[in-house]
């Protein structure tokens, strides 16, 4: 019997065109590079196919050509016999597969096999979601001669990334919608090819043609019935975008017209080359009143999707008392929370912070949950029947979410208790509410792993679910704990393949993720935009500012930021 040919590709192979291709031996992936979201990161260079090449090696070239959508992927389709050429789809999407050990192709006679591990599916859309984890991929590639030359004539549509290829050769860019409450913007993360013309044409088309499947029952928008771009193109004047929009978009009256705008900005300047947007229909600027024509983000911050107060700080437990932490160290809170007469548990402070809730311990009480203002004089106002809670988290509009093993509830400022749906995951134990409302991190146990979902806040009739869950990264398990750093970002207490637990930084939208340390045993973690990453161990409150763990609050607990 004829042995398989055999061939492990280097993930260095998918980056850079090469002189000649390994017939053997493994090549291990460095560090993950992210591209970020400007256009300044590195477009590889890919080689077409050559004579003599074998079919093991056609379809390796193949799937380094993957990487380049330049003039519609024209060196990948050089692999493909001539009637696949015309057929082949990559705008379908990409799957990410999972080459640490080498990508390793065999070939059967006209069959050349592929089985790894996938990480992620990447959209038609540039969505990104990651893969339950263990999901494995298998395909093969059927070739034949055109020619005397080998090709490929039968190929999944789509492409074959990897996950430090996908992060060369995208570049992550956000479209912005509204919360129901058209308070604050929500971004939609997207990846779209670096090297593809029009990026921002087809940011902003995306935009006006509303969000994707996921968010959308989350989600609002200010676009007009019917506004599209007026020239299908926008340009770039220095660092300043220019939208010129169709006479559907004065359809809108004053404050819709400046949400739209305050939509538009905030997607041109996600890509970091652009700072500034001029928005104009049929060539005349946009009416906003108050405004001048040149626009960027300072002019709608008051829709900031992390839009904390400059005035929040950050809360530790100290004993029996909740503390804000000042530059000159900490202070107990006004209020009963403050006096040390409550043996405070878990906590969290309300986004105006005047007002707080926490866990607590009494012998004999009937509730788990005290709520107080955080002003002189207050008393505790406590919530009854309650189940023994597992988390805190304040929403925008103030209501506390209570997550429990199994159960999720909503005490509004009234005390009035709803019960949350959670649809798609059978046991949440932990729920962080987003700052812009529409979105949460939701910690659920599963086959005796715990890890950690994006869900969408859905609200139909005064009733609140959290729908359609979606892992954030599927290489942590063993979930601690999670917060939301910004709007686009998560900070999570886990251990990656290696067993270390620490803290990850992880990019929602995208399989981006980093370490970035941690202390021994940590069991609690918050964070917020431009703030110090603040942990619970045994020895106290530890913060990161970018330049190592250090001790901040000895023997607190319980740390906490707004939300």
């Amino acid at each position: 019997m004829r042995r398989p040919a055999l061939l492990i590709v280097s993930a260095a192979l998918f980056l850079a065109g090469c002189a000649s291709v390994p017939t053997s031996g493994q090549v291990n992936l460095g560090a993950n590079v992210t591209g970020g979201n400007s256009f300044d990161a590195v477009v590889p260079v890919v080689r077409p196919p050559r004579v003599g090449d074998s079919p093991v090696e056609i379809v390796s070239g193949f799937l380094q050509a993957n990487v380049s959508a330049s003039d519609d992927y024209a060196v990948a389709r050089a692999y493909l016999a001539p009637e696949v050429t015309e057929t082949w789809n990559p705008a379908t999407g990409a799957t990410i597969i999972n080459d640490s050990n080498g990508v390793q192709l065999v070939r059967r006679g006209s069959r050349v096999l592929l089985s790894e591990p996938q990480v992620g599916q990447l959209s038609s859309v540039g969505t990104y979601v990651p893969s339950p984890r263990n999901t494995q991929l298998d395909t093969d590639f059927t070739v034949r001669q055109v020619d005397g030359q080998w090709r490929i004539d039968g190929v999944r549509d789509g492409l074959l990334l990897t996950p430090t290829t996908l992060n060369r050769v995208y570049t992550s860019a956000e479209r912005y919608f509204l919360n129901v409450d058209e308070s604050r913007l929500v971004p939609d993360r997207i990846l779209v090819p670096i090297d593809r013309r029009g990026l921002l044409t087809s940011l902003v088309r995306g935009l006006l043609t509303g969000p994707s499947a996921w968010l959308s029952p989350a989600v609002r928008t200010a676009v007009p019935r019917g506004t599209k771009l007026d020239i299908d193109a926008v340009p770039i004047e220095g660092t300043t975008a220019v939208v010129d929009l169709t006479e559907q978009a004065l359809a809108a009256n004053d404050s819709q017209r400046r949400i739209l705008a305050a939509q538009i900005v905030w997607t041109v300047t996600s890509i970091e080359t652009v700072t500034a947007v001029r928005i104009t229909v049929n060539g005349q600027p946009l009416p906003l009143a108050g405004l001048g024509d040149v626009l960027s983000r300072k002019d709608f911050a008051g829709v900031d999707p992390d839009g904390l107060s400059a005035k929040s700080s950050a809360f530790v437990v100290v004993g029996r008392r909740l503390n804000q932490v000042t530059t000159a160290g900490i202070a107990p809170v006004a209020g009963v929370f403050g006096e040390g007469s409550v043996r405070l548990g878990r906590i969290a402070v309300d986004f105006a912070q005047t007002r707080a809730g926490s866990t607590v311990s009494v012998a004999g009480a009937q509730s788990t949950i005290y709520l107080a203002d955080l002003k002189p004089a207050s008393q505790v106002t406590p919530v009854a029947g309650q189940v023994p809670a597992l988390s805190l988290s304040y929403s925008l509009a103030g209501d506390l979410w209570v997550a429990s093993q199994g159960s999720v509830r909503i005490i509004k400022a009234s005390g009035k208790v709803s019960r949350v749906r959670v649809n798609g995951l059978a046991t949440p134990v932990l729920v962080r509410v987003a700052r812009d409302g529409a979105r949460a991190l939701v910690i659920a146990s599963s086959g005796g792993q715990r890890q950690v979902y994006l869900m969408r806040i859905v609200r139909s009739g005064g009733q609140y679910q959290l729908e359609s869950p979606q892992l954030i990264q599927n290489s942590l398990t063993s979930i601690v704990d999670c917060a939301w750093n910004d709007a686009n970002t998560a900070v999570v207490i886990g251990s990656s393949r290696t067993g270390v637990t620490q803290v990850y930084s992880v990019s929602v939208g995208s399989p981006d993720v980093s370490a970035a340390g941690g202390v021994a045993s940590m069991s609690a973690i918050a964070a917020a935009p431009g703030s110090a990453l603040l942990v619970e161990a045994p020895s106290g409150v530890w913060e990161n500012s970018g330049l190592g763990w250090r001790l901040s609050v000895a023997r607190g607990r319980s740390p906490a930021y707004s939300g």
